[in-house]
C-alpha cells in the first residue's frame, strides 16, 4: 500500500499522511455500505489495507468497516438507490481531510486499479456491483 500512497501523494501534491487517511476512509466507507464479507476479503488481500482502515476508523471515531460511509455518500450525490448515502458520506469525510471531489475520484480510481492487481478483478467487481453509484463516479 505504501507504493500506492506515495504515487497518489506525488500525483496530487498531497502529503502521504493525508493520502493514507483518504485511502483508509474509502475502504472504511465501502465496508460500511457493502453487505456480506466482500470488503473484508478485499482489505485482507491488500497488505497494509487493514491498518489504513483502522487508522481511518480511529480518526472518524468509529469502529472498523461496518456501517455505511463512502459509497452511500457518493450514491446520495449521484442521486439514487440505497448507496446514495454512501457517496455523500464519502464526499463529506474526504472534504474534512481537505480533499475535493476531483482528488477523491483520482484516489478512488488508483485504489481500484491497485485492488485489481493485488486482490483480483473478480473480487473488485463483486464490491463494485454492490455499489452501483460508484460506477458512475469511476
Amino acid at each position: 500500500m505504501e507504493a500506492l500512497i506515495t504515487t497518489i501523494a506525488e500525483k496530487l501534491s498531497l502529503d502521504a499522511s493525508t493520502v493514507r487517511k483518504a485511502v483508509g476512509t474509502i475502504l472504511q466507507v465501502l465496508g460500511e455500505n457493502v453487505s456480506g464479507d466482500a470488503v473484508d476479503r478485499l482489505v485482507a488481500a491488500m497488505p497494509g489495507a487493514s491498518e489504513l482502515v483502522a487508522e481511518a476508523a480511529s480518526e472518524a471515531g468509529t469502529g472498523g468497516t461496518a456501517g455505511g460511509g463512502l459509497m452511500g455518500a457518493l450514491g446520495g450525490l449521484m442521486g439514487g438507490g440505497n448507496d446514495g448515502g454512501a457517496i455523500g458520506s464519502l464526499i463529506g469525510r474526504m472534504s474534512s481531510l481537505g480533499i475535493d471531489i476531483g482528488a477523491t475520484r483520482t484516489i478512488a480510481v488508483d485504489l481500484v486499479e491497485h485492488a485489481k492487481k493485488t486482490a483480483g478483478p473478480e473480487l473488485v467487481d463483486e464490491v463494485m456491483e454492490s455499489v452501483p453509484a460508484l460506477k458512475q463516479v469511476l
